[in-house]
């Protein structure tokens, strides 16, 4: 099993069944092999069965922090580095 991480893949709540029934998977692993985690036999082909049928590539998530102006009103900064970040909101 490689540990290489793959971009994420979103498909509706019909599709994820759809893909279990076609390749006789359980919903975690359809979970999984969407969120591009690991990077399995099974894992690579539930990703190609769901890009074939309209799934979709996520983007890359982009760096955003938020900050609080005058005490009270949060702002989105997108200058930090995302690893910086913390869950202020």
């Amino acid at each position: 099993m490689s540990k290489t991480k793959a971009s994420r893949i979103l498909v509706s709540h019909g599709m994820k069944t759809e893909i279990m029934a076609a390749l006789g998977t359980t919903a975690p692993t359809v979970r999984l092999a969407l969120s591009g985690n690991e990077n399995t036999e099974m894992q690579r082909r539930i990703r190609a069965y769901a890009l074939a049928n309209g799934g979709v590539e996520a983007a890359e998530r982009t760096e955003k922090k938020w900050r609080k102006v005058d005490g009270k009103t949060w702002v989105q900064d997108t200058s930090a580095p995302l690893s910086d970040q913390k869950n202020n909101h």
